[in-house]
C-alpha cells in the first residue's frame, strides 16, 4: 500500500459514495480539475456498469 494508491481509493470512493468533484479537489489539494478528472471518469465507468446492470428498459421482455 502506497500514499499514491491511498489517495487513488480515497478519491474513487468519495465519488463513488456520492461526493462531489469539487470538494474532492479541494480535499486533495488539487490546484486544477485535470486530475480529478481522472477519477470522475473512473466514477462514471461504475455508474454506466451499474445503470447497465439494473436498468428496467435493458430488462424488459417484449
Amino acid at each position: 500500500m502506497s500514499p499514491h494508491r491511498f489517495r487513488h481509493s480515497f478519491a474513487l470512493h468519495y465519488l463513488r459514495n456520492g461526493g462531489d468533484a469539487l470538494t474532492l479537489r479541494m480535499l486533495m489539494g488539487h490546484t486544477t480539475f485535470q486530475m480529478v478528472s481522472k477519477y470522475v471518469q473512473l466514477a462514471s465507468t461504475d455508474l454506466k456498469a451499474a445503470h447497465a446492470k439494473a436498468s428496467p428498459a435493458d430488462h424488459l421482455r417484449l
